[in-house]
Order: structure tokens, then sequence, then C-alpha cells
């Protein structure tokens, strides 16, 4: 069951908090965060956040005394982020940044979808955070903030983004690392200015029924070409050899392009000392593996693009040290050719040639290796052997993503992202007025648009993609084209709120437009009962001065069908060319929108040509199967061509006039060709006369469908209507979007629901007093006489019954506690001779106390309770009297 609403588009701040200036996080520096939004107290954090434990402090001094071991043995090599401060200036072990957690959401279970490409929980925190520039590249940043202020800021430094990323895969099973080293200029900027485009999401070419087909006949015609004579080659040698004198020459130039961008890179001052964060995952036995990761794979994902990076990637220039949430490796490699990462077996982490860990874990099984690996490394303290003893737990927050914030997907829900051959604009699902979720714009080698593809998502009209491009055959440059091509792509299921005439239904697939020269409409042929497959109406040119003012005259439409019962394949109608005095009457009289090329009230055309192709009847002889019809309505003459026959070349045809005095043209293809009679000659004629108002009607008539078709676009797109707001398609599983609406009412209901109950609890007689009411408010009802004195009566008789009831309940409890304590005393006296003198007596004396006390606390309640029953009664016929809604009861 699907709802149709239209909503609200929500605010653009995503992250829920702004500045004292109303700016959101995300659009604001590190400092100014930090300054703004913690120094003030705006954010709330825990206890944790601005203490360390003293297991934390432990841990700190542990961490100190191995960074100066450090620093003494290696004073040239760069420093360690062991210990930077948070977000509210608190020394923090780096490790316990790293905070494992596992999100409600299927997206962010695997690092990469297998079935989505581009989507995954790597792209979605690409797209979530906003990547920002360290403000000093070349060093490490004093402040790290946690991954769960990263979630609620939607904006983080590489730092930032690789640890909530490294938090989100190990917490779904992923053996994740957070890599520190150097990366090239492109990689720490986030710049793709550089990079061509690559589709990873998807598919910008959609295949149709009409061009599945088309490719199912290629093939099929495919196996004859080695059959068929070749022609030969006609190209000039001298055309040929200049032609890759040019292609030698455009290749020396493009490695000019490149040698000057590598120059470009060698002027900078920093290459080679930009740090930059990333995320490491490996296929370990022990931990998870999807389709993607084999056991002992090894690979990078860059924090800012979300993309998979090969080891041996040139842009990851060295890497210094990893860490994840149970230790820090520091990498022991000196004379570094920054290479030593493009090899799997460098990352073994076990090796201590390569790696040192600051906590160190010794296997029984590898203690002789140990002791000869650590041979001029570091010097471990005695403590190190407590390795897990030292590493505190993760301080940080639960880190939370509600569904609201899930579905924000980008901050300020949109995201743009510029490459050298395209702008990729992305936005949040109903974040736009047209329900657009990406938008893709290629451009030329000058940064000319070229074409423009939008895509769409739960709209009701079931578009999803809309591209405008240059025509295929224009010869003109991108610069000089003055007409683009419209392309509409629709999903199945699209029907109108009703069929057209005859029941059929819309199921449009795809909408091209060329203004001026051409519409092509293909159709879903299976959800229609004639079986259309493709519309094509082609266009006079039109004069410069009428383009985008009067609407095209038609040339011609072509109509191709598919799996009929009478076999028709193909109908085509050609139209004369207007006189002047029609195309003056048109213009008059036509409210044209150009977007879509459509023209209301448009007077008919009469065509001048119809014709009709039909498939190929089995059980007919080939030279009684119609092939195809044509209908010269201007010359007022009928040509029918029948199929071939088996193992023949040529085939029947037969000419025929309205005017009787006229005779039928049949060509001789036999020598003893019988020819048919006169009488079924004019029998025939009389058929196609019929048949040519038939297809005249059909022809007519599926032009007024194409009209209805190019309407309800026009509705739906809400041309010409100001402040018309596309209509999305919300599922009734949607809790998000339904939940506004269904949250007003439940919430009215509670409330009155809460009142009325409020309102009868104070009211004493209410339970009595709803019968007259009907559930409303007792509190002014006036009661007639005789109503009045039966509730009074109600009420008394209640109590009366009440105080009887409790009276009876506690004097049978007294007579138990009497009948026990006597049972007892009967068993004493019955056994007194056989019993011990110490326990048994003792026993029984306890059991005699206890009953007698409760016996006693019975009596008293019972006689407290006789004495205030007369006093109870007493008070509520007072209260009865002085009540203004009983006032006639005692009157």
């Amino acid at each position: 069951m699907i709802a149709l609403q239209n909503f609200e588009i929500p605010n653009h701040n995503t992250c829920g908090l702004e500045t004292k200036d109303g700016e959101p996080p995300y659009m604001i520096d590190k400092e100014r965060r930090l300054k703004e939004m913690i120094d003030s107290g705006d954010m709330q954090f825990p206890e944790g956040y601005r203490k360390n434990t003293p297991k934390e402090d432990m841990c700190l001094e542990f961490v100190d005394n191995f960074k100066n071991q450090y620093t003494q043995l290696y004073p040239s090599r760069a420093p360690l982020l062991l210990s930077p401060r948070n977000e509210c200036t608190c020394r923090k072990f780096i490790c316990t940044f790293v905070r494992p957690t596992e999100l409600p959401y299927e997206e962010l279970y695997d690092w990469e979808s297998p079935s989505m490409p581009g989507k995954g929980c790597a792209a979605y925190i690409a797209n979530y955070i906003r990547y920002e520039e360290l403000p000093k590249p070349t060093e490490l940043p004093p402040v790290v903030v946690s991954p769960a202020t990263t979630l609620k800021w939607q904006i983080g430094d590489c730092f930032d983004i690789s640890i909530l990323l490294a938090s989100l895969l190990l917490g779904t099973g992923y053996d994740a690392y957070v890599v520190i080293g150097y990366a090239t200029r492109e990689v720490c900027e986030n710049s793709q200015f550089r990079k061509n485009w690559t589709n990873t999401m998807e598919p910008i070419v959609t295949n149709t029924e009409e061009e599945s087909s088309k490719k199912k006949k290629k093939d099929k015609t495919r196996k004859y070409y080695s059959k068929l004579r070749q022609r030969p080659s006609l190209e000039s040698a001298f055309d040929k050899e200049n032609n890759e004198k040019k292609r030698d020459a455009d290749n020396k130039l493009g490695d000019e392009t490149i040698d000057t961008d590598d120059k470009d890179n060698d002027d900078d001052e920093m290459a080679g000392k930009r740090v930059h964060v990333w995320v490491m995952i490996m296929g370990s036995p022990s931990k998870r593996k999807d389709a993607s990761i084999e056991e002992g794979d090894v690979f990078f994902v860059e924090p800012s693009t979300g993309q998979r990076v090969d080891l041996n990637d040139p842009s990851y220039l060295e890497v210094e040290s990893i860490f994840n949430d149970s230790n820090y490796w520091v990498s022991m490699i000196e004379n570094k050719t920054g290479k030593e990462h493009h090899e799997k077996e460098y990352f073994n982490l076990t090796d201590l040639r390569k790696w040192e860990p600051v906590f160190v874990i010794e296997d029984d099984e590898e203690e002789e290796d140990t002791d000869a690996a650590v041979a001029g490394t570091v010097e471990k303290p005695a403590a190190a052997t407590e390795d897990q003893d030292l590493v505190p737990p993760s301080w940080v927050q639960r880190l939370t993503l509600s569904r609201r914030q899930y579905e924000n997907r980008y901050p300020g829900h949109q995201k743009q992202i510029e490459y050298k051959n395209a702008r990729i604009n992305l936005y949040a699902d109903y974040s736009e007025e047209d329900l657009k979720v990406r938008q893709v714009t290629l451009k030329d080698e000058f940064g000319a648009e070229l074409e423009t593809h939008t895509f769409f998502r739960y709209r009701k009209d079931k578009l999803y993609r809309r591209a405008y491009y240059p025509p295929t055959n224009a010869q003109l440059s991108a610069l000089e084209a003055t007409t683009q091509v419209k392309h509409e792509w629709f999903e199945e299921g699209r029907r109108t709120e009703q069929a057209l005439p005859g029941g059929i239904q819309e199921a449009l697939a795809q909408h091209i437009f060329e203004e001026g020269k051409q519409r092509t409409m293909i159709f879903y042929s299976k959800a229609r009962l004639d079986g259309l497959v493709k519309r094509i109406e082609i266009f006079f040119e039109q004069k410069p001065d009428q383009k985008g003012e009067a609407p095209p005259m038609i040339k011609k439409i072509a109509e191709y069908y598919n799996d009929r019962d009478d076999r028709l394949t193909y109908r085509s109608a050609t139209f004369p060319y207007p006189t002047n005095q029609q195309e003056s009457r048109r213009g008059a009289h036509h409210q044209y929108n150009a977007g879509l090329g459509i023209a209301l009230n448009e007077t008919k055309q009469q065509p001048r040509k119809m014709a009709e192709k039909f498939a190929r009847n089995p059980d007919v002889p080939a030279d009684m199967d119609c092939a195809k019809r044509t209908f010269y309505m201007a010359l007022s003459e009928f040509k029918v061509v029948y199929h071939y026959g088996a193992e023949r070349i040529t085939r029947s045809s037969r000419h025929y006039s309205k005017d009787m005095k006229i005779p039928v043209t049949i060509p001789v293809l036999q020598p003893h060709q019988k020819m048919p009679k006169q009488s079924v000659l004019a029998e025939e004629l009389r058929t196609l006369i019929a048949k040519e108002k038939k297809c005249l009607d059909e022809i007519r008539l599926r032009q007024a469908f194409a009209e209805e078709i190019l309407r309800n676009r026009q509705d739906e797109e809400g041309l010409g209507v100001a402040g018309k707001k596309c209509q999305a398609e919300i599922t009734v599983y949607d809790t998000l979007r339904n939940e506004t609406k269904e949250t007003k009412i439940d919430e009215e209901q509670r409330k009155a629901d809460e009142r009325r109950r409020t309102e009868q609890r104070k009211d004493y007689l209410a339970p009595y007093l709803s019968p007259f009411t009907k559930g409303g408010c007792t509190k002014d009802i006036k009661l007639a006489a005789k109503d009045a004195v039966e509730v009074k009566n109600h009420v008394l008789k209640d109590l009366k019954d009440r105080l009887i009831q409790r009276a009876h309940i506690m004097q049978n409890r007294l007579d138990r506690e009497k009948e026990e304590l006597a049972r007892h005393q009967t068993n004493f006296h019955k056994s007194q001779e056989q019993m011990a003198e110490s326990k048994e007596h003792e026993h029984y004396i306890q059991i005699v106390e206890n009953a007698m006390w409760r016996i006693s606390i019975l009596e008293k309640r019972l006689e407290r309770h006789q004495d205030q029953a007369l006093q109870k009664y007493a008070n509520l016929d007072m209260k009865l009297r002085n009540d203004v809604r009983l006032k006639e009861a005692f009157s």
C-alpha cells in the first residue's frame, strides 16, 4: 500500500546544532567549533571526556615512557601521535578514541555494498562527514575529536573521519586499522579536479525493451557476416599516414601535459611531507571477511572518498604507524624508500623487526623468535608484560545515528564533487522539490557542459532519470549547438488516475524530445493492451523565428507494436506541409509549451499516406498473407504487398484505386500464375476502404493518447503552475515521513483521554454520573429528582457494602488465626509427654507468641474499623447533601 503526500522540505541544518550566529558546525573551521560549541558550554559531555580514571593515568604514564624512549633512540624521525587532546582538552591515549559500534542500518554493515555499487559504510561516511584539511598540513593535529562528536558535527579532518570509519568497521567485525602516514597533495586536499570521473553508481545507459530487441536482432544476423563478401577498403594510404602522424603528435602533447603536471607537483614545497590518515582492512582468519576480502588480503580505504585503494598506489607515500582499539604499532624500518607498504608482508604486525607495538603480546611459542627480533629496538619496561591490563576501555560515548540523521546523508542535504570531466551533485532523499538525488554534468576538455543527467527517486510519476544532451547527428561543436535532446526514463508501474480510452494504461518507459525535430515515446509493451512498443513523431523543420513560439508541425508518425493478435508490427502516417492559412489558424488557437512540445486544442491534420506492416502468419499461404498495406489518401489509391514465399526472392503485390473504372494492377511473377476474379478484387477493395477508415481512426486515437500523456506530464511537472510541488510516493512502512501526521492525531487523542481521566479521578461521582453524560464531562451536569435520589442511594449503598465487606474480611482472618492457634495448642497437649525438654518446647512457645500478636493486631483493626465505619458513612452523606448536582435528592 502506497501513501502519496505533498511533504514539507526539511530544514537544511542537518545536524541540529548551530553557533550563536546560526551557523551549523560543518560551515565553520575546527578552531571556531572548539571555541564556540565546546568552550561556551553549548554541548554537554560526560565526565569521562574531561577527566581521566586512574587506569587512564597509568596508561598515559606508560605511553609517555614509550614516547621518550622512541624520541631518544630515533631523534630524526617524525613524532608519534600517542596521546592527543580531545575536544574537552583532556589528554587521552589515541587507541581509546576508537569506539567499535554497529549501527542498525543495513547499508552500514558492509564496508562496500556487494549489490549496490557506490554504497556501503565507507562511502556513506565519506558523504555524511564533510572533509576539511589539516590547519598545518605537515604537522600532527593537537586536538583529535571523538567519533561521537564527529558524527554530530558532520565535519572532520582525516584523523576524525578515519577514527569514525574504523570504529564502525570494527563494530561489524572487520579487522580494521587507522594508518598515519604521508600522501600527495591531491589526496590530502581531497581534490578530484585532475581525475576523470568513472561511474561507480547507477548505470548512465539504461537498456529498454526496444534496445534489447535490437541487440538480439543484431546478434542473430552477425553469424551471416562471415558468409558475405567483404567490401574492399577504400581508405587512402596518404590519409592513413597523416592520421598516424597527427595521433603521435597528440600523444606527445599529452605526455608534455603530464610532465607539466608532474613539474607542478615537484614545485610543491611540502611534497612528501603532508600528513594524512586513512584506514586499512586486513583479511585476518579470525575476523570477518566478505566477497571483496580474501584471507590474507590487505588494502587501504580512503576516508574522504570511501573508495578502495591498492597498496601500490603512488599517491600514498609512506606509513609511519597504525593503530586500532587494542594497540598502537610503529614502523621500525629506517631509511624508507616509500615503497615498503606496497607488499602485503610489510603489514605482518607480529614481525617485531618491522613493527614496534606499544603494548607487547608475547606468546610462549614465539618467545625465542621474539628475543631475537627485538634486538636493537625500543627497550621495553617491565610493565609491558601486563599489556591488556594497561589498555583502558574507550571513553567515547556510544555512537548513535537516528533514522532522520541517517537519511540526511549529506551536510546540508547536498554535496558537490568536481572532476576533470564531470561535476557530480548529490542530494538527500526528499530534500529537493523535484525529488532529485543525483545530478551528473559531463564536460568537455575545455570545461564546457555537454550533458546533464539527473536521477530521481520516490516520485509519483515514476520518473527516475532525465538527461539533456546534444543531438547525435549534430555537426556543430558543443559550444555552438543550439538545440538539445531531452530524454526521460520512467520505472515500471506508471499509471494514470484514469485509464486512456479503451482501458489502455499509459506504461510510458522513455520520452525523447528534440525540439523542432523529433519526439520518441517508448513504452512497456507488456503492460499495454495494444502492444505498443515505440511511437516516433517527426516534425517539419521550423523557421528560426518560430522555434519555441509556434507548435511543431508533424511530418510523420511511426508506431511499432509487438505480440498482437492481428500480427500488426508497424503503423505510420505521413502528413503534408500545411498551407499558410492553416498555419495561421493553428497559431491563433494554440497554447504551446516548448518544454514538452505540446500544443493544446490542436487542429487535426489529415494524413496524405498511411501504412501498416504485419508479421508472417504460417497458417496462411505467403501470396495471401499481407505483409504491408499502404493507403495513398491524396491519390485515393491502395497498395498491398504480401510476404515472401519459401525460397522466393520476389513476392506478390496488388495496386488498387478507389475509382472502380481503373483496373487492379497485379504483377506477374510466375508463368502459370492464376489471376483472381473481379468479384474477389472488388470485395478486397471494399475491405481496404474499411481498413483505411479504421487505420485513420487508430492514428487519431493514438495521437489523442500521446497528447493526453503530454498533458499528464505537464501536470506532473507543474509547468506553468506557481508554487506547485512534485508529489512524492511514500510507503506505509516509512515511519519517518508518516510520523508527523500520525503523531499529531495520536497526541491530540492522548491528551484528550488524559484530561478526561484526570477529571474523573478528581470527581468521586464520575462512575455514577457517566451513564447520564454518555462519557462526557460530569462536573456541570444537572439531574432530575428521581435520578439524583437513585445516584445518592447507589453511592451510599456501595459505601455500606464496602465497609461491611472489609469488616467480614477482618473477622474471617481473625477466626482463622484463632483456629490455627487452637490446633497448635491441641497438638502440643497431645504430644507433650513425648517432646524433648528443649527445642520442641521453645518452638511451641514461639508459635503461640506470634499467633497471639497477630490476633491482637486483627482485633484492634476490627475495632477501629467498626468505630470509623459510622463516621465515614456520615461524612459521605454530608458530602452528598452539599453537592449541587444532587440538590434535588434532598429538597
